[in-house]
């Protein structure tokens, strides 16, 4: 990733051309599995788009296969890392042919993130099962436990379906745990007594915090001790706190 790797991301960028924030380079028996993330200024750059201006930029009729191709191959041949062979040379001596396993390069636009703008909420029960409840309090003790279905249903997203992941940074899996961990811990708390506002307010909380994890924030947002996490969001996050009775 860039932030990581500075000045060999400005070695890129100067011999091929490609403003990346990210490559990741995999291998397998069958094929040599690159992903990366070039800047739509340097695609421009490329004559990888033809119109700038085009809407949506990555639309089939506005994409130079062959700049896309050449730029890709640039960008494979770079010594990303001193002392090793760049794919094409090793390919090269083993008198074999570079060629891709499928169709070609692909490009998908990550210039846009969604997120839910609250991650938590209450379902009430739905009108039948209200006017059930109704008839068999009316006819019941007032001391009788609740009838089943009396209380809202508690649904949290967790995971993708909270916030669209953003690979380059490489915290996808991260935030997928967290959400899923602070996911447990509203239902945990819900399931134990806490009030609606107490559950929603953790939740959200802890969801903030959620959403400002980023390369560049992690030892400002989340604690350092990893083996000490747990469900609780305070557990994980530094800002985050509860009540002595919640832990």
């Amino acid at each position: 990733a860039r932030q990581f790797y500075g000045k060999l991301f400005t070695r890129v960028e100067a011999e091929t051309g490609a403003e990346l924030e990210n490559v990741v380079y995999t291998r397998s028996k069958a094929s040599h599995y690159f992903v990366m993330t070039p800047t739509r200024h340097c695609l421009e750059r490329c004559g990888v788009l033809k119109d700038p201006l085009c809407k949506p930029a990555l639309a089939s009729h506005n994409l130079d296969r062959s700049a896309l191709d050449a730029f890709v191959r640039r960008i494979v041949a770079f010594p990303f890392k001193e002392g090793e062979p760049t794919l094409p040379t090793a390919v090269e001596k083993d008198k074999g042919e570079l060629h891709y396993a499928d169709g070609g390069p692909q490009l998908f636009d990550f210039s846009r993130m969604r997120r839910m703008a609250e991650g938590l909420a209450f379902v009430a029960p739905p009108a039948k099962n209200k006017e059930i409840i109704e008839d068999e309090a009316a006819v019941g003790d007032a001391t009788d436990a609740p009838a089943q279905g009396e209380y809202p249903l508690l649904v949290v997203l967790a995971g993708d379906a909270l916030v669209e992941p953003f690979w380059p940074e490489g915290l996808g899996v991260v935030r997928g745990f967290f959400g899923a961990l602070d996911a447990s811990w509203a239902a945990l708390r819900w399931a134990s007594g806490a009030p609606q506002t107490v559950v929603s307010a953790e939740f959200a909380a802890a969801y903030g915090q959620l959403k400002s994890l980023g390369a560049q924030s992690r030892s400002r947002v989340i604690r350092d001790d990893e083996a000490g996490y747990s469900l609780a969001p305070s557990s994980r996050y530094r800002v985050v706190c509860h009540p002595p009775d919640a832990m």
